[in-house]
């Protein structure tokens, strides 16, 4: 239950740990209360219905704040995979709205969080590096959708990335996840057109899940919100 206390401008609120089960009443702004709640999976609001509140403006405030939550609440994780220098990271700097100067590259593996279209878009950026990628697998649990990143413009390692794609798709924790496939760079003069990349790594070939391939250029951003709301689209 929320409950306004007008010297403080707080409410008090029941909080319940999904975990845990228990439930307490803490006393925070309405700041605080909004951070509170971004725990996501880990815990949750209970708001009871009978709430005072001192006027409508307050209770409409707290309202729309609950509203804006309902919206975010669908996470979703997504595996940012590829060849080392395919241009994940900075596609994934990209998405965060994030300066993509001097991006070195990824060793381990980034995480983020994008908020898209009311869903909240957990990214996992792993390296690409040959030594790196025997450890892709201990990613796989619970993932919502794949992207994988192609540089459109290295012709001589396309056979090798054909055959990183082809060994995912065989993964069983990966089956029926759908795959994005940005065929990323397509702002230098010598790189593929998607067509032509989708060709080369015989996509059609693909059955067992829904894909697509969008061309993209994480230097300038072009592509990859139409490559994000295809993924928020099929796994709505």
């Amino acid at each position: 239950m929320a409950v306004k206390d007008s010297s403080k401008r707080s409410y008090s609120v029941h909080f319940e740990h999904h975990e845990k089960k228990e439930v307490c009443i803490q006393t925070l702004s309405l700041s605080n209360f909004y951070e509170l709640s971004q725990a996501g999976d880990q815990a949750r609001l209970v708001i009871v219905t009978q709430a005072r509140f001192v006027d409508n403006r307050d209770r409409e405030g707290l309202l729309a704040i609950i509203r804006k939550l309902k919206k975010s609440d669908r996470q979703v994780r997504i595996l940012l995979l590829g060849l080392d220098n395919a241009g994940k990271t900075t596609i994934l700097k990209r998405l965060s709205d994030e300066e993509i100067d001097n991006i070195t590259p990824t060793q381990g593996f980034n995480i983020k969080s994008v908020l898209y279209e009311g869903f909240k878009l957990n990214v996992w950026d792993i390296g690409g590096q040959k030594t790196i990628r025997p450890y892709w697998r201990n990613y796989f649990d619970s993932t919502d959708a794949l992207i994988y990143v192609v540089d459109s413009a290295d012709q001589r390692r396309l056979e090798e990335t054909g055959h990183e794609l082809s060994l995912l798709l065989e993964e069983d924790k990966l089956e029926n996840v759908p795959v994005m496939i940005f065929a990323n760079k397509q702002d230098l003069d010598n790189a593929l057109p998607s067509k032509e990349i989708a060709e080369t790594l015989e996509l059609v070939t693909i059955r067992n899940r829904q894909w697509q391939i969008q061309p993209c250029s994480a230097k300038t951003g072009e592509g990859l919100s139409e490559g994000m709301e295809w993924i928020v689209k099929v796994i709505k």
